[in-house]
């Protein structure tokens, strides 16, 4: 072949091409958040939530720790094999999800947060995990978010940084849009990162996939009751 045939380069310029297509198709976890938001909104709260921006990059644990605002709801998030995730959710989105379960409609006002407000929030991550790990492609995608849900609030950021032990995270930022403009607001994923081969070199076995481990596994219960907190008490007037 001489080097002026053009076939090589007709070949590469076809071969790029099908991978770029390959990837526009594919369902990265950006595209899965994208997605499911939108149909965990119409299946479960009868209302438009849109992402309207996304942002997807690991951080170190003290990157998160300092991500972490007290002003918003902060949850953390029971994984499988003992894994802890956590999540922060805009105070108006909160508000927002509580107007509409409650009221059946969105206004754009905001208040105070309690732990019945928190649970109330459960369906929107137990859901978007469910449908996004369904739809990710990937299979360290499917893993990196199967199997998480809503675990127990935490009042501060202290006592999330205490529970996440993994060195590396994977964030997923959401600016979320709700009820078509009446409110707008972050909600903040924070996924350990799992690595494809544990440090044995056996790589990831079934335990992941058919759920936790007998007698390895912790519960969102057992990691709370061993975080610390202050307990003031008025003994006397």
């Amino acid at each position: 072949m001489s080097a002026s045939d053009p076939t090589p380069s007709v070949l590469r310029r076809k071969t790029a091409a099908g991978q770029q297509q390959h990837q526009a198709r594919s369902v990265t976890v950006a595209k899965a958040m994208r997605l499911s938001i939108a149909k965990v909104g119409l299946d479960v709260f009868d209302m438009a939530i849109q992402a309207i921006g996304l942002l997807v990059e690991d951080r170190s644990q003290e990157a998160c720790i300092d991500m972490m605002d007290a002003a918003n709801l902060l949850v953390l998030l029971d994984g499988p094999q003992g894994r802890v995730g956590a999540a922060m959710i805009d105070a108006e989105l909160v508000g927002g999800l509580i107007q509409q379960q409650t009221m059946g409609r969105v206004v754009p006002s905001a208040g105070a947060m309690t732990v019945t407000d928190a649970a109330m929030c459960a369906p929107l991550l137990d859901a978007l995990f469910d449908k996004a790990s369904a739809a990710v492609e990937d299979e360290a995608d499917r893993l990196l978010l199967r199997g998480f849900t809503f675990g127990a609030r935490s009042e501060e950021p202290r006592l999330v940084g205490m529970a996440l032990e993994n060195a590396e995270y994977r964030v997923i930022r959401l600016t979320l849009d709700l009820a078509k403009g009446v409110r707008q607001g972050d909600l903040v994923l924070f996924l350990p990162v799992l690595p494809m081969h544990d440090p044995d070199g056996g790589g990831l076995d079934g335990s992941d996939e058919e759920g936790e481990a007998e007698g390895t596994s912790r519960s969102m219960t057992d990691v709370v009751m061993h975080l610390e907190a202050e307990l003031m008490v008025q003994l006397c007037h």
